[in-house]
C-alpha cells in the first residue's frame, strides 16, 4: 500500500467519529490525485584504484549528487591494500552506477553481476582507470563503454581540453567553456572509439596528438579519461561529470542537440582522375607503422573490434575526417599527385 493511501486511512480514522467523517467521501476523490513525490534514483558509487586519489573525490561526488540532485547514493570500497573489489550485492538495486576502478581481481560471480548490470543497458558513468578496470579482461571496458586504454601519455603540463565543435549544445557540455585546462596527469591513448560512441571533448598534452576525452555509447553511458584530483577541483569538469550522471539517468535537461554540418571539401583530392579513396585504410598510433609503445600490462588492443577499412567518411574522391575513430595511412606511392586539404579550426573564443 502506498505511502499517500496510508496517510488516508489514518486521517479517515481519526476523524469517523467527527462531523468531518461526512466531508471526507467528497474529498476523497480529489486526496488521491494529490501526486506522490517519486522516490530518488540509487546511485551505487565503486571505487578502487590507487593513483589518482578516488578515495577522497568519490564520496566528494556522492555528497554533490545528494546535495545537488537528491540522488540516494551507496559508495562501495575496494578493501584496503588489496586488488579486490567490494561486494556488489547492492547494485541489483542500483538506476546509476558510477565506476573508478583499477585492475581490480573480479570473482566469477561479481564480473557476472556487473556484465548482468551493464548488458541489461542500465545507466552508467566511468572515470580515468575504469578503461584498464579488470584485470585480465581486455575486452571488457570496450565491449561496454566504447573506446579502449593503450599508453599513458605521462605527466608532463597541463592537458588542453577542447570541446567537439559541432555539439557545443549537448546536455552533458551544458555549462562546460569550449576549452580549458585539465591536470598534469597526462591523458590516455584511447583511439579508436566504437561506432556507437559520440565523442564530446578532445585533449593533448604537448606534441601528443588529440586524444577523445570524453564520450557516450548509446543512450546512458558516458566515460572520461580525466578524473585526477586536479580534475576534481576544476568546474569545469565537475560541470561535465554532474551533467554526465544527470544524462545517464535522462535528467539532463531535455535539450535538441544541435548539430552543426559542414561542407565537404572540393572533390579533386588528386590531380588524376583514379580512384584512391579505397586504398587508404583506418590507423592509430599503435598500429604499424606505430608511433607509440602499447601499456602491455593495461592495454586493451584484444578486445572489441577490429579496424581495417579507413572510417572517415567517403565523399566521391574526398575523405572527410571522423574526429575519434582514428585516422587514415595508405601504402601507395603518390608520385604527381595533388592533395587538396580543408581544415576547421576550433572557435576558441
Amino acid at each position: 500500500m502506498s505511502t499517500q493511501k496510508k496517510a488516508l486511512i489514518s486521517i479517515y480514522s481519526l476523524c469517523s467519529t467527527s462531523p468531518v467523517k461526512s466531508y471526507l467521501s467528497l474529498l476523497l476523490p480529489f486526496l488521491l490525485t494529490i501526486p506522490v513525490a517519486m522516490a530518488a534514483p540509487k546511485v551505487v558509487l565503486i571505487h578502487g584504484e590507487q593513483y589518482y586519489g578516488s578515495e577522497k573525490s568519490v564520496p566528494a561526488l556522492a555528497t554533490l549528487l545528494t546535495e545537488k540532485f537528491g540522488y540516494e547514493t551507496t559508495i562501495l570500497t575496494s578493501p584496503p591494500d588489496s586488488r579486490a573489489l567490494p561486494d556488489l550485492s547492492s547494485l541489483q538495486d542500483a538506476d546509476l552506477l558510477v565506476l573508478y576502478i583499477r585492475l581490480r581481481d573480479a570473482t566469477k560471480k561479481q564480473l557476472a553481476q556487473l556484465n548482468a548490470y551493464l548488458d541489461a543497458g542500465q545507466p552508467a558513468v566511468a572515470l580515468r582507470t575504469t578503461s584498464h578496470g579488470i584485470a585480465d579482461q581486455s575486452g571488457w571496458f570496450v565491449s561496454h563503454f566504447g573506446g579502449h586504454f593503450k599508453r599513458h601519455t605521462g605527466q608532463k603540463e597541463a592537458c588542453r581540453a577542447l570541446v567537439a565543435t559541432e555539439l557545443q549544445s549537448h546536455p552533458i557540455l551544458a555549462g562546460v567553456p569550449k576549452h580549458f585546462s585539465a591536470g598534469k596527469d597526462g591523458i590516455y591513448h584511447t583511439l579508436p572509439l566504437s561506432d556507437d560512441t559520440t565523442p564530446l571533448v578532445f585533449g593533448n598534452v604537448g606534441e601528443e596528438p588529440a586524444e577523445p576525452l570524453a564520450w557516450t555509447m548509446g543512450h546512458h553511458r558516458f566515460y572520461t579519461s580525466m578524473g585526477s584530483e586536479a580534475d576534481f577541483a576544476n568546474k569545469a569538469f565537475v560541470s561535465l561529470l554532474l551533467n554526465a550522471c544527470q544524462w545517464t539517468l535522462k535528467k539532463a535537461p531535455s535539450t535538441e542537440v544541435e548539430t552543426r554540418s559542414f561542407p565537404a571539401p572540393p572533390s579533386h583530392v588528386l590531380a588524376s582522375d583514379e580512384e584512391p579513396i579505397n586504398e587508404w585504410r583506418h590507423w592509430d598510433p599503435s598500429m604499424p607503422p606505430a608511433v607509440i609503445d602499447v601499456d602491455a600490462v593495461a592495454d586493451t588492443t584484444s578486445g572489441g573490434p577490429q579496424y581495417r577499412e579507413a572510417r572517415w567518411n567517403k565523399t566521391d574522391k574526398v575523405l572527410i575526417a571522423q574526429p575519434g575513430y582514428g585516422d587514415v595511412i595508405s601504402e601507395r606511392s603518390f608520385e604527381d599527385a595533388v592533395f587538396h586539404v580543408d581544415f576547421l579550426l576550433p572557435d576558441r573564443r
